[in-house]
């Protein structure tokens, strides 16, 4: 059918439609297209291309080439990997005597090099570190079986070499190592006048390694030879102010609590500032805490300052015999009269303290019986009398001079007894041991009068003079003025008769 200025035009199954005769170009252009692609048919096997087969020859070779390239791959990872140490590269398959030597030679001159602040570069030696080459442990390692190596055999794999380290002496040379520029301040609390005292902490400045032993080793296992910078680091205190708060408040309640003595009737009360006196402080930076000790010793002390306007000790009588066998008083004996138990007591007080929950104690008193001393007649004789501190000079039955003085401390007693002057020395060196295993050294000691063993009576003119009369402060010997002992010196030649008493 045919319309009047419209075309319709059938092929196959498909219709095109034809524009109005002014636009007839369109109609060309489709023609074109007609001719240049065929039609498609609805039947898909024709639609698809049919593939090319490949070549029975091609299909062969494709599999035994990619076999032939992981067997050449195999045999160089198995033949051309290689261990590198240092400069010098080893292969895989190397005996265990070959590795030996690799990491022996490799090592035996080994040194770390740091840098210092000043530019300077120092080198240090394994032993040096206290390291040792752990060879076995080291070609054991190498000798295990490494998969990336075998892939990528033309990679050289780096030796991981293994140390023994004495610790020790490791640690003193990273000591050495590190230079202190500011040390750091702990944080400390004391005790002043019944006061808690609290010092705040303070940060030091070094010159180090950060992470030092990991820092070290790890170049040391790679054979490293680029030098090590020493950094400016911080130094942090053990103990900082906020880790002293528990001790603080412990020290508080210990300081305010209500101790009290009585004695004869009347109660006698600690200050904090005596109960303060009684405690030794000291930092454990490990645990980051104040160690607080009460020492008895300093206990005992108080209860004889309180028990002292209370008590009186012995005066021991002296009885001297006659040739004819008479005998006569020289000192009357006095009875003492003493607080029992306060040893026991000071300990009690000591183990309780820490509590902080107060206590209430007696102090007991008693009567103590004097002791007779029984002397020959002398020409010439000394009597000291370490209880009263004092020391008298007689002839015959006639006292001629008194002298105070200055005896053993308690830890360390004159000997009681009668002796005779054995040695004297116008000036003497001295020395000897202290309580707690210490020496000391007392030179030009003058008139020195030696009675028995090391015991002697002698000037102690570091003493001040309030010393003697009122406290036996020595290692033993009988301390004097220097102007008594001078007098004493030219007075009593060797052989004179020394007592000495409670």
């Amino acid at each position: 059918m045919v319309h009047q200025g419209f075309g319709v035009v059938a092929r196959s199954q498909f219709a095109v439609e034809e524009v109005p005769a002014s636009h007839n170009y369109l109609s060309n252009i489709m023609g074109a297209v007609d001719h240049a692609i065929p039609l498609k048919s609805h039947n898909s096997a024709d639609a698809i291309p049919h593939k090319k087969p490949k070549h029975p020859l091609i299909m062969l070779i494709e599999p035994i080439a990619v076999l032939a390239i992981l067997i050449i791959w195999a045999l160089c990872g198995a033949f051309l990997s290689r261990f590198q140490l240092g400069n010098t590269k080893v292969s895989m398959l190397s005996n265990r005597g070959t590795l030996r030597q690799l990491v022996t030679a490799q090592t035996k001159d080994y040194k770390v090099a740091v840098n210092y602040p000043d530019k300077t570069i120092k080198t240090y030696s394994l032993s040096d570190m206290g390291m040792q080459t752990d060879v076995e442990t080291t070609v054991n390692s190498m000798r295990q079986f490494h998969i990336s190596s075998f892939i990528r055999w033309w990679q050289p794999k780096p030796v991981t070499v293994f140390y023994k380290v004495d610790q020790k002496a490791f640690n003193d040379f990273l000591a050495k190592l590190t230079i202190t520029i500011q040390p750091a301040e702990d944080a400390r609390i004391s005790i002043d006048n019944g006061n808690i005292v609290v010092t705040n902490s303070t940060t030091g400045k070094r010159y180090g390694l950060p992470n030092p032993q990991s820092t070290i080793e790890t170049t040391a296992r790679s054979v490293g030879t680029a030098p090590l910078n020493l950094e400016l680091l911080a130094i942090n205190p053990a103990i900082n102010t906020a880790q002293l708060t528990s001790s603080k408040a412990k020290l508080t309640a210990v300081l305010a609590q209500k101790i009290d003595f009585t004695i004869a009737g009347t109660v006698v009360s600690p200050s904090p500032a005596d109960i303060g006196s009684w405690l030794d402080l000291a930092s454990d930076k490990k645990t980051k805490a104040v160690v607080i000790a009460v020492n008895s010793g300093k206990v005992l002390e108080y209860i004889n300052k309180v028990a002292a306007r209370y008590i009186h000790p012995a005066r021991d009588q002296l009885v001297i015999t006659h040739s004819d066998g008479t005998s006569a008083v020289m000192v009357q004996g006095v009875n003492g009269i003493d607080v029992t138990g306060k040893s026991a007591i000071a300990t009690n007080v000591s183990n309780n303290l820490m509590e902080a929950k107060g206590m209430k104690i007696d102090l007991p008193v008693q009567s103590s019986p004097f002791k007779i001393v029984t002397a020959g007649e002398y020409d010439r004789w000394l009597e000291v009398d370490l209880t009263n501190k004092k020391m008298y000079a007689y002839e015959k039955n006639t006292l001629v001079r008194t002298f105070l003085v200055s005896a053993g401390a308690p830890a360390t007693p004159t000997v009681v007894g009668q002796y005779k002057i054995y040695a004297k020395y116008a000036q003497q060196d001295m020395t000897g041991n202290n309580v707690d295993g210490s020496t000391y050294f007392i030179p030009r000691v003058p008139w020195v009068n030696y009675f028995h063993g090391g015991y002697a009576i002698h000037v102690n003119y570091w003493a001040p003079l309030s010393r003697f009369g009122n406290i036996n402060s020595s290692h033993g010997c009988v301390g004097i003025s220097t102007n008594d002992g001078e007098w004493v010196y030219n007075w009593a030649p060797i052989g004179t008769t020394v007592i000495t008493h409670n």
